[in-house]
């Protein structure tokens, strides 16, 4: 899952429902913290969802 979640997690940062956009941000929160130094390798992907 980790390979696909950057692209997945940036669609959903700006999607129109805030339900969504809530959603996605609390399984992303989840997902650091367990993955802690794994997700490094993904952080400039993930760099533009996290500063919308």
């Amino acid at each position: 899952m980790l390979p696909f979640w950057p692209r997945r997690c940036s669609a959903l940062a700006i999607d129109m429902k805030h339900r969504v956009r809530e959603a996605t941000q609390l399984a992303h929160a989840t997902l650091v913290k367990r993955l802690d130094k794994i997700i490094a390798l993904y952080l400039k992907q993930l760099a533009g969802a996290c500063f919308i």
